[in-house]
């Protein structure tokens, strides 16, 4: 019996993992739900006057923290501007320190990470790190011509997506930058389908100057949340193919985990055609453990290795009572629970003395069919039983 046995690689650790908090309380352990209280570099030691999170801490204490700026303080301007991360006001004083940057590249969006001492609900800023700064244009030697076009990456927040767009030409806002996507931009870590308000994206392309607009080669999605796009390898067989879905955009069941092919998807051996149910695949891709999904960059079909009567897919029968149908399944398509089974119904599970309609809790049904994962069955024939 053929085990998916999916991994995750651990590629670094984040400080948003393990807010530490000195001088406060918190929510919970190792972290705050306060929208304000963002990702802070991890404290290497105790600091009574010290804390990480821009809502915590006393009035005088020293607060660092990172976020992008959610906007601009009316009546306000460099080099005293004033701006708002979450509920937190920012001051910048004329003895501000900045790296990678100046004051007038604070706009809504960038990310920051501010240092500065608290007072109230207002941190007045001692030093501004940018992390993620929008292109600008280099400037140009006089007597010449600017380019009207340039290759630029930068990393900032999607705002907003432009009404009447949709992938795969969808049109969004980073900060003051309108960017283009095409049916040829490259997609890290996520899809166009991704691409959403709240988004932090890393962008390289071709940028029009003189409109600001960007044209993407490629987009990297930054995700923060621990549950999406780990990255994760593994073996099994194919379960069911989703309903609805095809070649290049196929979307298939390998245990309980739904694998989802796009244009991305590299075949190191067979094709999307090749995929079908009861054939072993290798997949590696990125996973979002919320969803139980993997959006594959690489599969290996293992054509050699496949169908029923092979040691790794038995053929089993047995009668229980259905347990539970598993939430967003239907006929003709079915998943339902018998014991510590999953059983899997499609379009060739044949029926006696009923249909897929009759399977509901309770049922005394009969199974057979092909063992595709640890207790997980690909059912050839059910008997719906009356008793």
């Amino acid at each position: 019996m053929s085990v998916n046995n999916w991994r995750t690689t651990v590629t670094g650790f984040l400080a948003a993992a393990s807010l530490v908090l000195v001088g406060c309380g918190s929510d919970h352990a190792g972290g705050v739900t306060s929208p304000s209280a963002v990702a802070a570099h991890t404290a290497s030691a105790v600091t009574t006057n010290r804390v990480v999170a821009f809502d915590h801490g006393n009035d005088g204490d020293e607060v660092e923290g990172e976020a992008p700026v959610t906007s601009l303080v009316a009546g306000t301007s460099c080099p005293a501007l004033s701006f708002m991360i979450g509920s937190v006001t920012i001051s910048v004083t004329s003895a501000t320190r900045f790296e990678g940057g100046g004051c007038a590249d604070i706009k809504p969006g960038v990310m920051l990470e501010v240092k500065g001492t608290k007072v109230g609900t207002t941190v007045t800023a001692s030093k501004i790190e940018f992390e993620g700064v929008p292109p600008t244009a280099p400037t140009t030697p006089p007597g010449t011509t600017p380019p009207t076009t340039q290759p630029v990456e930068g990393e900032g927040t999607v705002t907003a997506l432009a009404a009447g767009t949709a992938c795969p030409t969808l049109q969004f806002t980073v900060s003051t930058f309108t960017v283009n996507l095409t049916a040829t931009t490259m997609f890290e870590h996520g899809a166009c389908a991704d691409v959403k308000v709240g988004a932090t994206l890393e962008v390289t392309g071709m940028m029009d100057t003189a409109t600001r607009t960007i044209t993407a080669s490629k987009v990297e999605f930054k995700n923060e949340n621990e549950n999406e796009n780990e990255p994760a390898e593994g073996d099994g067989i194919v379960a069911s193919l989703v309903a609805g879905t095809s070649c290049p955009t196929l979307q298939f069941m390998v245990g309980t985990f739904l694998v989802k092919v796009d244009a991305n998807t590299v075949f190191d051996k067979g094709s999307c055609a090749a995929i079908q149910v009861g054939m072993k695949v290798h997949v590696k891709g990125g996973m979002n453990r919320t969803t139980s999904s993997v959006l594959a960059t690489r599969i290996a079909v293992q054509t050699d290795n496949s169908g029923p009567g092979r040691p790794d897919h038995p053929e089993i029968e047995g009668d229980a009572r259905v347990a539970s149908l598993m939430a967003g399944t239907s006929c003709p398509t079915l998943t339902f629970r018998v014991d510590e089974w999953t059983v899997i119904v499609d379009a060739t599970t044949t029926f006696v003395s009923g249909s897929c309609a009759d399977i509901t809790p309770g049922r005394h049904v009969g199974v057979k069919g092909v063992v595709t994962a640890e207790h997980t069955v690909q059912a050839s024939s059910i008997v719906v039983k009356n008793d």
